[in-house]
């Protein structure tokens, strides 16, 4: 990998990660009993993702949105092994129809924004 993608990369996923602390000093967890930073992050990454996959798709020359934005910036963000233990927390606590909601809210609505990502770009 040259250089210049290695810059790309480091440059998106500082942007990334302190986007991702940024939001998850919001406090929403203890607001709503419902780790919504998280959901907030991994949405906002999937919308990303999917406008900058169709564009990619599209210019395939411009190599910066794939280490810069796809890799590094939602790589960073997006935090599925953070959505894992906050579920387990949740089931810790036998709120069952809070898990449910959780998981099953998180992977519709991400799959949405991510397919609005994409009808976005076109």
């Amino acid at each position: 990998m040259t250089l210049s993608k290695w810059i790309w990369l480091f440059i998106g996923g500082g942007f990334g990660t302190w986007l991702r602390f940024w939001i998850s000093g919001w406090g929403l967890f203890n607001a709503y009993r419902l780790p919504v930073a998280t959901w907030t992050v991994n949405l906002v990454a999937s919308l990303i993702l999917g406008y900058f996959g169709m564009a990619y798709q599209k210019h395939p020359d411009q190599i910066w949105m794939y280490y810069f934005i796809m890799v590094g910036f939602c790589g960073s963000l997006s935090t599925f092994s953070t959505f894992s233990a906050e579920n387990l927390a949740i089931l810790n606590r036998a709120e069952f129809g809070m898990l449910a909601l959780y998981i099953i809210g998180s992977v519709i609505s991400c799959l949405l924004a991510f397919r609005l990502g994409q009808l976005l770009y076109t």
